[in-house]
């Protein structure tokens, strides 16, 4: 389920389609089997293993975790996983000390070609594009394709985004990411292709971020490492835990 992907589509709805929206069921919401693939929620047993926890986090960003009632105990995130990882990093071997170049996270898993808007685009069509692409940020460039900030899910529940700037993205269709940007900031982390993945883990813990950008040495974005990506380069290391 990624119900936060299904809202950005009502950015630029009419008033008469947010009220057609408001009483549709939950189920319309949460959208096909295909839809819902990549970012549904989870559920285990409470007696399932980190192991069963981190093959599910893998393709999806929570597990719910049932107890013996079937009721809801709690719930994993794929940053919980990520803070697990960084507080024991020693566990995981010499994989911590491998580029991500080596390990080629940025050749195989990452996304390639890389989703990216321009600072100038309008915020309409970014928030299409993210749901198209069923992403939750991209990198901004210029107009030569160089590195110039982030765009997200998260860019909205920034606390600068007031209930008049919501106003303003949904009344003003012309609205530019920067724009947008200037109002609420952007927050990322970048790397190249030589970051080993320990340090990949500590940046992403400590930043509170879901995803790096991965720059070339002209400034360019080419490659997202996202947590998905780590927990997929750590889980066949994790037998000690």
């Amino acid at each position: 389920m990624d119900v936060g992907l299904e809202v950005l589509r009502l950015v630029s709805a009419s008033p008469s389609e947010l009220e057609v929206f408001k009483g549709r069921p939950v189920k319309d919401i949460l959208g096909s089997e295909e839809r819902r693939g990549r970012h549904s929620f989870r559920a285990l047993q409470a007696s399932c293993t980190i192991n069963d926890v981190m093959k599910e986090l893998v393709t999806a960003q929570r597990v719910i975790i049932l107890d013996e009632l079937g009721k809801v105990g709690g719930v994993i995130t794929q940053s919980d996983i990520a803070r697990l990882l960084y507080a024991n990093l020693p566990k995981l071997g010499s994989v911590v000390h491998q580029t991500i170049q080596a390990l080629r996270i940025t050749a195989g898993i990452a996304r390639s070609p890389i989703v990216t808007c321009h600072r100038g685009q309008q915020l309409v069509e970014v928030l299409s594009q993210l749901v198209n692409n069923m992403i939750h940020g991209m990198p901004v460039v210029d107009q030569f394709g160089k590195f110039m900030g982030s765009f997200g899910i998260n860019n909205l529940k920034s606390p600068e985004h007031t209930p008049q700037l919501s106003h303003d993205v949904t009344t003003r269709p012309s609205m530019t990411v920067d724009q947008f940007l200037e109002k609420v900031g952007t927050r990322h982390v970048v790397i190249d292709d030589s970051y080993e993945l320990g340090a990949v883990i500590k940046l992403l813990v400590e930043s509170k971020q879901h995803r790096v950008y991965v720059l070339d040495n002209e400034h360019k974005p080419v490659h997202v490492i996202s947590l998905s990506d780590v927990l997929v380069a750590c889980a066949p290391h994790m037998h000690s835990f």
